[in-house]
Formats: structure tokens, sequence, C-alpha cells
């Protein structure tokens, strides 16, 4: 069965894997292997799917000169059963026939961006904590990789999303939940060690703004390890009193204002307002 095509880049038409680069493949369960050399964009490669051809599960891969192979997304008239992998994990399976002579188009994928390093809560390593790298989409926030740190705060994070409103976005990241302050661009191919580090943030600066308007009647936070209520009071009054000393982004508060109030670009009622902090 005589395949052929072209192959390009993601994301950039003009380009293609230079002269020499290989196309493997792989037919069903079987071992993948090397099946044409890519010359002047073009290939041309012989295929023997033997029984139940269309039943069997084709994957191509691009190999670029002194790479390895990497999962390859046909487009055009693809020929078989593909499983196309995308960056979120999630396989889309779609029938196409299998035909003689068909013309599939390769895009080679772009290769994962690492971001690694040590994560923290404040002054503590963020051990066996849930790391997410984040980009922003229009107006929500999409998730497009996932791990865990070990015992010692140690993270590898590997980003490769295809999305075109995504490609190239800045990532920022989330350490157990809380937001961390650091942010990262993504390159394929490259890796980028960083720090991550979701630094406490003294109560008073946090509330300055409803502090100065004098909006803010009092700040409580719940403490689940002592089963109690960390508070804060902005008046000098109760300086002495107060136990919420400072927050994390991502900590859940409950702030009680005098009147309507704006604070983090959402809008607070008289009264008591929970807020998830940013």
């Amino acid at each position: 069965m005589t395949l052929h095509g072209e192959v390009t880049i993601h994301d950039d038409p003009s380009g293609a894997p230079e002269d020499g680069s290989e196309i493997w493949v792989k037919v069903g369960p079987r071992h993948i292997r090397p099946i044409a050399r890519i010359e002047n964009r073009q290939y041309r490669m012989t295929v023997d799917p033997r029984r139940n051809a269309q039943n069997e599960t084709l994957q191509f891969y691009i190999k670029p000169v002194g790479a390895e192979a990497r999962r390859a997304h046909p487009t055009g008239v693809p020929a078989v059963f593909l499983p196309l992998k995308f960056s979120h994990g999630s396989e889309l399976e779609v029938h196409l026939e299998l035909r003689e002579g068909s013309r599939i188009e390769l895009h080679q994928g772009n290769p994962p961006h690492t971001f690694a390093g040590t994560a923290y809560i404040g002054e503590s390593l963020a051990t066996n904590a849930i790391i997410t790298g984040r980009v922003t989409v229009g107006d929500s926030d999409r998730t497009v990789a996932i791990t865990r740190s070990d015992e010692a705060g140690k993270f590898s994070l590997s980003v490769n999303y295809q999305d075109s409103r995504t490609h190239g976005s800045p990532v920022f990241f989330t350490v157990s939940g809380r937001r961390a302050n650091r942010s990262g661009e993504w390159k394929a191919g490259e890796m980028t060690l960083l720090e991550l580090n979701t630094t406490p943030i003294p109560i008073r600066v946090k509330m300055n703004d409803l502090i100065i308007r004098g909006n803010l009647v009092t700040v409580l936070k719940p403490d689940p390890s002592r089963g109690e209520w960390q508070v804060f009071n902005p008046e000098p009054a109760w300086a002495e009193y107060n136990t919420l000393e400072s927050v994390l982004p991502g900590d859940t508060i409950w702030i009680v204002v005098s009147k309507t109030s704006w604070f983090e670009g959402q809008t607070l009622s008289q009264g008591e307002n929970v807020v998830t902090l940013r």
C-alpha cells in the first residue's frame, strides 16, 4: 500500500523538517519503525497493515535529524483508523478508509517545553503539591499541564499545546491551588528552570485600597488546623487582637464592608462577602 504526501511544521505552513528527516509508522500494537525519508518536504512510503486493515490503527511520527520521533498530526486525506492525540491528553478517534496512493499531509507537532524547579508555599517547601501550568484564553484560563512535586518540592512540568489560541501564550502556575508569583514563556523544545513561590502578602497591604476608602470593617479567614477563625480589623484599637497577619493567592476569606466596594475585579456588596484571593 503506497502512501505519499507533504510534511510541514505546525503553525508554520512554510516550514518543514530538514531533508533526511524520517517518517516512522506504528501499525496496530506493533513496534514503531522508520519507513520513509523526507526530501524537499515530500515523502513516499509503503505500508502493509496486513489482515483486518480496516480495523488497524496507523500512527505517524516524524523524526527530525538528530532528534527523537514525535507523533505527527495528519491532515488532508488521511487513510485508515487514526487516533489523534492532543495536548490535553484525550484522544479523538477518526475512521477513514484505507486507499492505495492516498495523499497524507503530516504536520510535525511542537516538542514540549519543560518548566522545572522547586516549589514553595511561603517559606516552606511545597511537598507532594499539585503544580499546574495554565494559560489565559479569552476571558477564561485553561490548564495545559499538571504534575505533582516530590518530597523535596522538586517538579518538572512539560507544556505541549497545539491550539492556535494558546500556542506561545505565557504560562502561569499554581501551587496547591494558589497562584505562584512566576510565569514563563513557552518555547518549543526548550527548558526553563524556575522557583515557584506563593509568597504571603501582609493583610494590611492586600486590603489597602478598602482601608484607604474607609470601607473595610473586618476580614475573617478560617483556620481548620486550629478549628477557629483568624481575624483582621483595620482600626488601631483592634491591633493587639488581630490574628490574621498575611494571606496567600488562592486563600478563601470573608470580607465585611460598610458599603458597596470594588476589590480585585469584583464588586463587594455591603456586608459579608466570600472571596477567593488572586
